[in-house]
């Protein structure tokens, strides 16, 4: 198993999740708070002297509002939601290469994994990387939850992975995943422990857990539109699935190996065994003393690891 998941460094969820219990467990004077939404707004935040110093948060249980002063933040979101209520600079879609000279900069078209191809203009726009949920699933019988058709189905939505998998139309060229007569048609499958998955959208497919464009107000948006973005997203990944399993225009061998698959009734056990968050790709780019760039992530000319700062407080993969 141990090989399988890259020398062990995929997981399962709920492995993830008990460790972090199990270190927090060790700092009794930390105390966490579950369920609590702050809204990128002016009136949720109290400024002194520039200086932020009160957030207002909603529970989300009880539908009241809580106040919590302090002397330091840490804006650990997705979104960047505190530091842009706060006053911190920041950006969003895709600047063109134009602008810090990154080589993947701007407008660009090619295969997965293959060459950049004509009509790349390098130039920016108003677009947005996808999201999707990051899926666990497994083809282990006995721990295998049935995918349930969505009470807001829209067949029209995966019809187009009809004539897909009968003509094997793709955008990529298949390098060593997965077999694609079957759910790795519509999800990449990397393997967890215990039969399970970490299946990611398919970057190979045309149509996979991706919703492209739909995603683009999320990383400004209230938390009202955020969950109902979230909501169609999972009816979308559950009809996607529930389509490969049963469309009876698909091919019967095809629906079949994608019926040895389903959501894994030890993950997510609070949450129908399907995942809590929203995958968000991309949020808001706060422009603090230093803007990550392209340019941070490759070689440096001559040394074989990219520049080195030794001031630097985060780090990301």
């Amino acid at each position: 198993q141990v090989k399988i998941c890259s020398d062990g460094y995929h997981f399962e969820p709920s492995v993830a999740e008990k460790l972090f219990e199990q270190m927090l467990a060790e700092y009794p004077k930390i105390t966490v708070l579950r369920q609590r939404q702050f809204d990128a707004k002016p009136e949720n935040v109290v400024l002194d002297n520039g200086r932020l110093s009160e957030i207002k948060i909603l529970n989300r249980e009880t539908g009241k509002t809580e106040r919590y002063a302090g002397k330091v933040f840490v804006d650990a979101t997705y979104e960047g939601d505190l530091a842009a209520a706060a006053g911190a600079p920041w950006r969003t879609r895709r600047e063109g290469k134009d602008e810090y000279k990154e080589t993947g900069a701007g407008r660009i078209y090619k295969e997965w994994g293959g060459a950049i191809a004509e009509g790349s203009t390098g130039e920016g726009d108003d677009t947005i990387q996808a999201y999707n949920y990051r899926l666990c699933l497994t083809d282990v019988e006995a721990n295998r939850v049935p995918i349930a058709k969505p009470e807001n189905y829209n067949r029209n939505d995966y019809v187009s992975l009809i004539d897909d998998v009968k003509l094997s139309r793709m955008p990529g060229k298949q390098r060593g995943e997965k077999e694609f007569d079957g759910i790795g048609r519509v999800v990449n499958i990397v393997s967890l422990p215990n039969g399970k998955t970490d299946a990611n959208n398919q970057h190979l497919a045309f149509l996979s857990t991706d919703l492209p464009e739909e995603n683009y107000p999320w990383p400004n948006a209230d938390w009202s539109w955020r969950d109902r973005y979230a909501q169609r997203l999972r009816e979308y990944t559950l009809g996607l699935l529930w389509f490969a399993q049963n469309d009876p225009e698909l091919p019967e061998e095809f629906r079949k190996n994608c019926q040895k698959w389903g959501l894994t009734k030890d993950e997510y056990q609070d949450n129908g065994h399907f995942p809590r968050q929203v995958y968000v790709r991309e949020g808001r780019r706060i422009e603090g003393d230093h803007l990550f760039t392209g340019n941070d992530a490759v070689p440096v000319t001559g040394i074989s690891r990219p520049p080195l700062f030794s001031n630097s407080i985060t780090a990301s993969h």
